[in-house]
């Protein structure tokens, strides 16, 4: 799978949109999806959101969702979502999801390089 997100934060909203292509073993299932979303941060441990997922695998094959849900940060590191999908065009059921996300140390470390190497870029002008 390959996609791009692009967003735009107007505090306390969070405006995204995430497209790309989806390869598999056979070509019928390879797909392009398209995925809008908007969260709304509630404050600084809960966000809310909501969104739609757009599959098109041929022309006259497309599958669309509907997904919101609840995020909730345990810790600086620690992150619970519970998200809820259902299908909207053919109706073939719905999802209920559960996720744990845990920032490794090194990610952090990496991100706090990059942060000190684009100041660096801004100093020096490039």
């Amino acid at each position: 799978m390959l996609g791009v997100t692009a967003y735009r934060s107007i505090d306390p909203i969070v405006l995204s949109m995430t497209t790309g292509y989806q390869r598999t073993k056979t070509t019928s299932n390879n797909s392009w999806f398209i995925s809008p979303s908007i969260d709304f941060v509630a404050n600084n441990e809960i966000t809310l959101t909501a969104g739609l997922n757009m599959d098109f695998k041929r022309p006259d094959i497309s599958q669309s969702s509907f997904e919101f849900g609840v995020g909730y940060s345990v810790s600086e590191e620690d992150t619970l979502s519970l998200t809820v999908q259902t299908d909207i065009s053919d109706y073939s059921g719905s999802n209920i999801s559960l996720e744990w996300i845990h920032e490794l140390q090194i990610v952090q470390g990496l991100t706090s390089v990059w942060n000190k190497f684009t100041k660096l870029q801004t100093k020096i002008g490039i």
